[in-house]
C-alpha cells in the first residue's frame, strides 16, 4: 500500500470516534479497537515501511515467524528512539483526527439529510 492509502485508512478508522463527538457531543468505547488499529498502522509506516522522517529508510522492527508459537516482532532501537516514534505517532493521530472532525463538521448537515432519508427509504 501506498503512504496516502495508509493515511486514508487511518482517517476511516478515526471516523467513528470523530462522528460520535460531531453528532452525538460525547465519545464511548466503541472505537477502542479502531484507534489501535489507527495507531499500529502509523507505528508500522514509521518502524517497518521507512514512511516517516523520523527513523527515515531505517527498519526498527522485524517480524519473526517462528512455526508453532506465532510470529514475533523484534525491536531494534534505543530508548531515545522510542521516544521520537510515540511523540510522532500521537501528533500524527492528532492531525488526522482533526482533519476528521473539520471534515464531518463541513459536511454535518449533508450527512444529517442523508441519515433522515435512510429512516423513511431504507436504503438510498
Amino acid at each position: 500500500m501506498q503512504k496516502h492509502e495508509l493515511l486514508a485508512e487511518v482517517d476511516v478508522l478515526l471516523g467513528g470516534r470523530a462522528a460520535e463527538q460531531v453528532f452525538i457531543g460525547e465519545i464511548s468505547t466503541g472505537a477502542s479497537n479502531d484507534l489501535e488499529r489507527a495507531t499500529d498502522i502509523i507505528k508500522a509506516m514509521i518502524s517497518m515501511y521507512g514512511m516517516s522522517e523520523i527513523a527515515g529508510l531505517m527498519v526498527l522492527e522485524k517480524q519473526r515467524n517462528v512455526f508453532l508459537n506465532g510470529g514475533q516482532t523484534i525491536k531494534d532501537y534505543s530508548d531515545k528512539m522510542a521516544e521520537s516514534l510515540d511523540d510522532y505517532v500521537k501528533k500524527t493521530l492528532d492531525e488526522r483526527y482533526k482533519g476528521v472532525l473539520e471534515t464531518l463538521s463541513a459536511y454535518k448537515g449533508a450527512i444529517e439529510t442523508m441519515v433522515s432519508a435512510l429512516y423513511e427509504e431504507e436504503t438510498i
